[in-house]
């Protein structure tokens, strides 16, 4: 195994203490959640739960999945597109699906609200994309430093990190954010570059310019996002679904 690949695959004993927290905060949250939700007969707690039965083969199997993405005979840079976009379009086809059956099931409305969560999530998820490759491409980054930088940008990305400590619905979505709505769609594409060697800047440093090429990136999709749902509201979720504003 090359020096890079051990870069790549360790995980100092810090890490290992804040991954056991974070898993233990996850498993608390989802069972709070899920209480939650079904004394309100609502659906969308099993959202998250589609997507750990997604999450636990692909870590299981990460070594095997790493090794076929990077074997797949395309650019990085295609690649990484094609699975970062196909893992949101695939997240937020049943996000749409478990938000639909609140309304009751209709087929052509469900297709209806899958259209519409793809606009809206294609374009909210464009800036952490476009970071995340720049950075990733021309950083040394691991796979699990990159991980909790997309997980922590989520907590921006959808208020959850103003919602501490005072709000209870902010400490129980904290860990799913990373875990599952953040971290786990763009793992796919973080684990089918092959590590070559790039610049090596201290973590301060390069943990700071993530969070400045997410925020500049952002801005451009963020502006036509906001600016589309104004003018054509039926190609976007309702704000019954996704807050506007």
């Amino acid at each position: 195994m090359t020096t890079i690949e051990l870069t790549q695959n360790h995980i100092s004993a810090p890490g290992k203490i804040a991954r056991i927290i974070l898993t233990t905060w996850l498993v608390l949250s989802m069972i709070s959640i899920t209480l939650l939700q079904i004394a309100k007969f609502q659906w969308q707690f099993l959202v998250p739960y589609w997507l750990i039965a997604c999450c636990v083969p692909l870590w299981h199997f990460r070594h095997q999945v790493t090794t076929t993405l990077q074997n797949w005979r395309a650019p990085d840079w295609l690649k990484f597109f094609l699975l970062a976009y196909g893992m949101v379009l695939f997240e937020e086809t049943f996000s749409a699906f478990f938000n639909h059956l609140s309304e009751g099931f209709n087929f052509l409305i469900f297709i209806q609200r899958i259209g519409q969560f793809w606009a809206f999530n294609i374009l909210a998820f464009t800036g952490l994309i476009l970071a995340t490759w720049l950075l990733y491409s021309r950083v040394q980054f691991t796979q699990w430093e990159m991980f909790y930088l997309i997980g922590f940008i989520g907590l921006f990305s959808e208020r959850i990190i103003y919602l501490l400590p005072n709000e209870l619905i902010g400490f129980l979505t904290f860990a799913p954010t990373i875990f599952i709505f953040y971290g786990f769609i763009l793992s796919p594409a973080l684990m089918s570059m092959k590590p070559p060697q790039r610049r090596m800047l201290h973590p301060v440093l390069k943990y700071t310019l993530m969070l400045l090429a997410w925020t500049l990136l952002s801005q451009p999709p963020g502006w036509l996002l906001a600016s589309l749902r104004i003018a054509f509201p039926v190609l976007f979720p309702s704000c019954n679904f996704i807050p506007c504003g």
